[in-house]
C-alpha cells in the first residue's frame, strides 16, 4: 500500500508498476531536459559534423548501461565536453568513453576529467588537426597523465593544474607532450603546490634563451652559451633539446660548483621564479629522467587502472544500478509521446 514497491511479479496489489513506469517516466524527462542542453551547447557544430541528437541519445544510454556511471553523469561530461569545444565527432569516436574512464581511473568527478582534457586539448593540438588527430591525442595525454601520478606522489588533478600552468610556453617552446608530462611529475613533488610547479617550469622554459647580459655572461661562463651558437639549449636549427638533455646540461656545467656559486648562477639565468624548476632538473640530471620515465613507463595507465579499481561488490552494485536506469529511461523515453 505504501506504493514502494516489494519485488514481487504476481498481483500483489502494492502499486509497484506504477512506481515503476512513474520513475521511468521522471528520468526520462531528467535525460530528454538533458539533451536539451547538449543540443544548445553544440549548437550548429552538431550539422556541421553531419551528426544528429537521436545519435548521441543513443551514445549516453549505451555507456550508461556499460560504464559504472549514470546515465545522466554519462549526458554531463559530454556537456562539458561540447561546452568546452570539444567537436561531436570527437565525442562521438570515443573521446567521451576515453573521458569517462579517465576520470575513474584519476579518481576525478566526470565534469572535472573532462574539463582537463578539453584544456590540455586546446593546448597542445592545433584547429587543422582532425577528429581522428584530436581523439588519438586525447587518449593518450589521459593515459600519460594517469601514468605520471601513478609513478610520483601526486594525483591527477593536482598534476594537470601543475601541467597547466605551463602549457602554453610549453606548446610554445615546441617541448613534446610526453616529455612535458614527464618533466612536471618528475618536478612537482619538489614544490609546495601545483600553482608553484607550473610557474616555476614556465619560467624556466622563457629563460632557457638569455635575454640580458649578465644571463649571457653566466651561461658562457659555465659553457651553455656561445655567440657563434647561442644557448646550448637549443640546437642548430633552433629547436628546443629537450629536458632530460637539459637536466643534463645543467648539471654537469654546475659541477664543481660551490653552493654559493651554484645559487648565484641559477638565479642570475633564470631568476627567482624559475630556478626552483633548473635546480630539480639539475639535482638529478638526464639519470632521475630516464629513471622516473621508466616508472611511469610501468605504471598504470587509464585502462589498467580503472580496470583495478573498478571490481568488488561496489563497482557491481553501481554498475547494475547504472544498467538498470539506462532501461528504465529507455522505457520512459517510450512512453513519453503519449504522455506529452
Amino acid at each position: 500500500s505504501t506504493g514502494r514497491g516489494c519485488g514481487s511479479r504476481s498481483g500483489c496489489g502494492c502499486q509497484c508498476h506504477r512506481w515503476h513506469v512513474t520513475d521511468s517516466v521522471s528520468l526520462a524527462g531528467q535525460f530528454e531536459g538533458g539533451m536539451n542542453q547538449f543540443a544548445a551547447a553544440a549548437g550548429g557544430s552538431l550539422e556541421a559534423a553531419g551528426m544528429n541528437v537521436q545519435q548521441f541519445q543513443d551514445l549516453f544510454l549505451q555507456l550508461g548501461a556499460k560504464l559504472p556511471v549514470s546515465t545522466m553523469e554519462v549526458q554531463q561530461a559530454a556537456i562539458a565536453l561540447v561546452k568546452g569545444g570539444i567537436d561531436p565527432a570527437i565525442i562521438a569516436a570515443g573521446g567521451l568513453e576515453s573521458s569517462l574512464n579517465f576520470a575513474s581511473a584519476a579518481g576525478m568527478g566526470l565534469e572535472d576529467a573532462a574539463n582537463l582534457s578539453v584544456k590540455m586539448l586546446g593546448t597542445f593540438t592545433s584547429v587543422t588537426d582532425t577528429a581522428a588527430e584530436k581523439t588519438a591525442f586525447m587518449a593518450e595525454s589521459q593515459n600519460l597523465m594517469v601514468k605520471a601520478a601513478n609513478a610520483s606522489t601526486l594525483d591527477v588533478a593536482t598534476l594537470g593544474d601543475a601541467m597547466l600552468q605551463a602549457g602554453g610556453q610549453a606548446r610554445a617552446v615546441g617541448l613534446d607532450y610526453e616529455d612535458f608530462v614527464t618533466s612536471m611529475g618528475l618536478i612537482s613533488p619538489a614544490f609546495g603546490s601545483a600553482a608553484e610547479a607550473g610557474t616555476s617550469f614556465k619560467n624556466f622554459l622563457v629563460r632557457l634563451q638569455p635575454t640580458t647580459d649578465p644571463a649571457i655572461t653566466a651561461m658562457t661562463n659555465l659553457g651553455l652559451y656561445t655567440l657563434e651558437t647561442g644557448s646550448a639549449f637549443f640546437d642548430a636549427e633552433g629547436k628546443f633539446v629537450g629536458v632530460e638533455t637539459a637536466a643534463e646540461l645543467l648539471q654537469n656545467s654546475l659541477s664543481g660548483l660551490s653552493d654559493a656559486q651554484r645559487v648565484l648562477a641559477l638565479q642570475t639565468i633564470f631568476g627567482n621564479d624559475a630556478m626552483g624548476a633548473a635546480a630539480a632538473l639539475a639535482d638529478g640530471g638526464s639519470e632521475a629522467y630516464r629513471a622516473f620515465a621508466e616508472q611511469m613507463g610501468m605504471a598504470n595507465g587509464v585502462a589498467a587502472q580503472a580496470e583495478a579499481v573498478n571490481q568488488g561488490f561496489d563497482f557491481a552494485m553501481t554498475n547494475l544500478s547504472g544498467t538498470i536506469e539506462s532501461l528504465q529511461i529507455q522505457l520512459g523515453l517510450a512512453l513519453m509521446p503519449a504522455l506529452t
